[in-house]
């Protein structure tokens, strides 16, 4: 499962649009609604924490597709139009105000500069902010075409310098506050405290309802609820939360409840108390930064405080266009459902995309049966999905992939799906980690065929991954795949050609199921061939050649030598099995007629290091069955094959005629 995500690092990405209203949200909100602004900015963030539950929710429910899905499913299709709607509006508002922000920050920061240097900078504030803004907004929307978007550890780095700012800037605050003395907002209860006027009002100004106290707290209520702006980016990491994924998860919200709470509403109440109310509006824009030149201490230390605001500023504000960037890319056709839900057996093909193709549906009609001479550019992608018990067949072939980036995935085939053919595909992906060519869990009767995948990734990327994840005590979900003639499967020598995983979520959940048929495939220029990583008792039933399943091998593992064992380079690495169970991969072409010496099992390179991202620590005591060695390699045990290395009982003493010995030279 590409579940790769602490906690931390998922809460690091919400922050990094979430936290970033705390840069502008109170001020925006006091310029119209007046100085009770910070109560509240308050009540939205206690609010949020009733948000981030109903995310938490509908991310375990388990519900197909984006947000349309999800509130069609739940509310009808006349709700889910306005919800993609109110979506699409905060993606359009919220990243230029985060960039135009940052700018505005950067433009303060100077100006102050210049003004204790004696040398005063004169420019338009508003004209700098905007060009910054445009220079930003192209900028990440450049990088995401490339599908260059921001990596989960950029996230975390950035948080990371956030929160030594923020934990500064309480401290400093609160000893200011305590200097200069405690002056709470005023009660927005209170008559004439929020300004009943057009700015405040809109359309309700002079009507009946503009003089009800339940309607102005809902105004002022309004006004401020930018500030959990970014709150929807948790559904969108969801997915890439690791084991266990909703523990994990209500981890995640938790923070970024307490984080937000703290800084955001914080902030505005710092701001009141400290920024006298004559110099504040000067500082809605920048409101941190007014903080930070009116706290108590030399001013020099302020100037350099506040050059460290600004720094962070436009690092987290910055950080929030690329990921309201970075959701309206991944969101796509996939934020339309069932795209294709009028279409009955037609045919995707001809195409150039670059957003998400999601084709999820609760009947096997609702989507096209074939896939075919599209061209995936940027961050464009396929995700298939069934959830109907009948039979699909969905057929992909002739489709060029020319995308990438951090966690990104060019075909998945996901929980539940049937009859899925992925053949004739060329991949060439660009860098990014944990980058995935095509990538099935718990599906069966998938064909993967004759395709061309190339990614130009690190250690993290892997060609193919097949999945069997259980998480239910009462129901298995099988996941049975076949992988032939694939002329190049290839990560530059860095990543993973094939991997196989088995998890169980908990230990009362079923078996996990899984069955592979390997055969003629090029598993060269990777750093691991082939990855096989079990549950502990077992890692399924992978016929590589000469197992049960009728593989005859052919599969091409000539690049990998010896020598390139000690660059943790392996042609088969078999982790976290019991002892008795054989990994069957005969009549495979290696560097040698026979040659155990660049596997990693029990018996070979046991304690080696590997050079990917998977290297198990759980090496298990499986054995990898590679054939009987040629007569003048014969020797060391009883032989655990039968005679052709095709198959018969596992023998500790004997396992094919190499158990405990490293092949002499050849």
């Amino acid at each position: 499962m590409l579940t790769f995500i602490s906690f931390w690092r998922a809460a690091a990405i919400v922050l990094s649009d979430l936290a970033s209203s705390a840069y502008y949200a109170g001020g925006d909100a006091e310029k119209v609604i007046g100085k009770s602004a910070a109560w509240f900015i308050l009540a939205v963030m206690l609010f949020s924490y009733a948000v981030r539950a109903l995310y938490i929710e509908s991310s375990a429910m388990f519900v197909r597709g984006g947000v349309y899905r999800v509130v069609k499913e739940a509310m009808g299709s006349t709700l889910a139009k306005f919800s993609v709607s109110a979506l699409l509006f905060d993606y359009v508002l919220t990243g230029p105000i985060s960039a135009v922000s940052a700018g505005q920050y950067l433009a303060g920061f100077m100006e102050d500069i210049g003004t204790y240097l004696h040398h005063p900078i004169r420019f338009n504030e508003n004209y700098f902010s905007a060009v910054f803004a445009i220079l930003v907004v192209v900028y990440f929307w450049w990088k995401n075409v490339q599908g260059i978007h921001e990596s989960s550890e950029k996230a975390l780095q950035i948080m990371i310098v956030t929160t030594v700012m923020v934990v500064m800037l309480l401290l400093w605050c609160t000893i200011t506050v305590f200097k200069v003395g405690v002056h709470w907002p005023p009660n927005p209860f209170h008559p004439g405290v929020i300004p009943l006027n057009k700015d405040s009002l809109g359309w309700l100004n002079g009507t009946f309802f503009s003089h009800l106290t339940l309607v102005i707290m809902f105004v002022g209520f309004g006004h401020s609820v930018l500030a959990m702006s970014g709150e929807e980016t948790l559904a969108q990491v969801n997915r890439e939360i690791e084991h266990p994924k909703l523990k994990n998860l209500e981890k995640t919200g938790l923070v970024i409840f307490i984080y937000s709470l703290l800084f955001t509403s914080l902030v505005s109440f710092f701001a009141y108390m400290i920024i006298p109310d004559h110099i504040r509006p000067n500082f809605f824009a920048n409101l941190i930064g007014g903080i930070a030149m009116y706290l108590v201490g030399p001013m020099p230390l302020k100037l350099l405080f506040h050059g460290f605001v600004v720094l962070v500023g436009v690092l987290i504000l910055a950080g929030a266009q690329n990921t309201t960037v970075q959701n309206s890319f991944l969101s796509g056709l996939s934020e339309v459902g069932d795209p294709f839900s009028d279409y009955n057996g037609n045919t995707l093909q001809g195409n150039t995309i670059s957003g998400s193709v999601s084709l999820a549906a609760q009947h096997p009609w609702q989507f096209p049966t074939e896939v075919v001479g599209n061209t995936f550019v940027g961050l464009g992608r396929l995700d298939i999905a069934s959830l109907s018990t009948d039979p699909t067949f969905v057929d992909v072939h002739g489709n060029t992939f020319t995308g990438g980036g951090s966690h990104y995935v060019a075909i998945r085939v996901e929980m539940g799906d049937r009859d899925v053919s992925i053949h004739d595909n060329t991949m060439n992906l660009q860098p990014g980690a944990f980058t995935v060519g095509i990538y099935v869990t718990d599906s069966q009767f998938v064909h993967i065929d004759n395709n061309h995948i190339k990614l130009a990734g690190d250690s993290t990327s892997i060609g193919i991954m097949i999945e069997s994840y259980s998480f239910d005590p009462n129901v298995v979900f099988p996941c049975d795949v076949s992988i032939t003639n694939n002329s190049q499967i290839d990560t530059g020598g860095k990543g993973t050609g094939l991997q196989f995983y088995l998890h169980k979520q908990d230990t009362t959940d079923t078996q996990p199921f899984l069955q592979a048929f390997v055969q003629q495939n090029n598993f060269n220029h990777n750093a691991i061939g082939v990855g096989v990583e079990g549950y502990g008792p077992e890692a399924g039933h992978i016929d590589l050649g000469g197992g049960a399943l009728g593989s005859s091998g052919g599969n091409d593992f000539s690049g990998f030598t010896d020598a390139d064992t000690a660059n943790g380079h392996f042609a088969i690495a078999l982790h976290n099995t019991v002892a008795g169970y054989i990994l069957w991969a005969n009549n495979n072409l290696f560097n040698l007629a026979w040659d155990p010496g660049v596997l990693k099992d029990s018996i070979n390179n046991t304690d080696a290091t590997e050079a990917d991202y998977y290297s198990a620590t759980e090496v298990g005591t499986g054995v990898i069955d590679i054939g009987t060695p040629p007569p003048n390699n014969s020797g060391g045990g009883t032989g655990g094959g039968d005679g052709s290395g095709g198959g018969g009982s596992y023998d500790p003493n004997g396992y094919g005629g190499y158990v405990n010995r490293k092949p002499a030279a050849q």
